[in-house]
């Protein structure tokens, strides 16, 4: 099989285990079959465009970080999104807060 299906197939397991999900449950939530979610992570199969989309979805990444590796983050809109719910006075708590988690290793 394509090497970039062998890859994006490491990827989405890696996810899959990740978010904790089960095969099952990333299957289910991507719209296919546990045999066919099966395959594709073993790279044994290809997958639509609109496989990838279901699995990028239910994986909360970009499509791209799938095919490419990509490592804008995995969780950047999630962030983003977080983020602007802050005012700016509020931003410099924040960075603190989150510089404190990242020295004391809670993460």
């Amino acid at each position: 099989m394509n090497d970039l299906y062998v890859h994006a197939g490491e990827r989405i397991k890696e996810l899959r285990i990740l978010n904790k999900y089960t095969g099952e449950e990333l299957a289910a939530k991507a719209g296919i079959s546990v045999k066919f979610l099966y395959n594709i992570e073993q790279g044994k199969q290809g997958f639509s465009s609109e496989t990838l989309l279901g699995l990028a979805e239910a994986l909360h990444v970009k499509c791209d970080y799938i095919l490419k590796g990509s490592k804008e983050s995995v969780y950047s809109n999630e962030l983003i999104e977080v983020i602007d719910m802050f005012d700016e006075s509020q931003m410099i708590t924040l960075v603190k807060v989150l510089k404190a988690v990242y020295e004391m290793g809670v993460y």
